[in-house]
Parts: structure tokens; C-alpha cells; sequence
């Protein structure tokens, strides 16, 4: 019962601090997913780091503007693209990707790319990335 109760208090306490820049992954509790928004025609991020262990981790990102929907390839790992698989949910307004343990350590940047229903776009956005312990 006490296990039960302190994974309670973790759970509320990543809960808490959810609006912070960096969101730390710890194993057995999935991260909440990134909300992804457009504004004035930049993408911006409620997260622009997501810390993980060496392990395999999965990343989910949520777009919370209409008009836009994400694809497979939306998520843009650049070097370390062939450590990760990707795969969109809801119609286009999420995606997840899964990052194998294989995965290089350090930071791992990426970009977003959103697709207005005709093309993917290129869009500003902040440096973002994923620090792979």
C-alpha cells in the first residue's frame, strides 16, 4: 500500500511540475505529451527539453492549433532519425515516437514539421531537443 502511495505522490508531483521548460522522463511513468501550438506562423512548444534515461522512451506531441495536422515524418530527429519510429494518432493531431536504447547519448535536437493538408511546412521555432542520458 505505501508503494502505492508514493507512486501516487511521484505521479502528482511530475503532474506539478508539467509547465516547466524541461520535463525529465523516469521509467514507468510515460511524460505528458509536448503541446505543440502555431502562432503567428512559428511553431512554439510547452516543453523545448525532454530529459530521458539511455533505455527506450516514448515521446508523444499534441497539436493544439486547427488547421495543421502532424505525419509520420512530422518529427525530424535529424542524425539519430533512425533511432526513433514515429507514428501519428487522432487524425493527424498527435504523433508518438518511440526512441530505441540504442540511441546516441547527449542532446538530440529535432524540428517540427506540420502539414496544412496540401504540403509540409517550414516554420520557425525554438531550438528544441530530447537530452539523452
Amino acid at each position: 500500500m505505501n508503494e502505492l502511495r508514493g507512486a501516487a505522490l511521484v505521479l502528482a508531483m511530475a503532474l506539478l511540475a508539467g509547465g516547466t521548460q524541461a520535463q525529465t522522463l523516469s521509467r514507468g511513468l510515460p511524460a505528458p505529451p509536448i503541446d505543440v501550438t502555431v502562432v503567428d506562423g512559428a511553431i512554439r512548444v510547452s516543453q523545448a527539453s525532454v530529459r530521458t534515461g539511455s533505455g527506450t522512451a516514448t515521446f508523444a506531441w499534441q497539436l493544439g492549433t486547427e488547421g495543421y495536422r502532424f505525419t509520420s515524418g512530422s518529427i525530424d530527429f535529424g542524425d539519430a532519425q533512425g533511432f526513433f519510429s514515429c507514428a501519428t494518432y487522432n487524425y493527424g493531431l498527435g504523433v508518438r515516437c518511440t526512441k530505441s536504447a540504442q540511441a546516441p547519448s547527449g542532446q538530440l535536437p529535432y524540428r517540427i514539421r506540420l502539414s496544412d493538408g496540401q504540403a509540409m511546412l517550414e516554420m520557425p521555432q525554438p531550438n528544441i531537443f530530447i537530452m539523452n542520458d
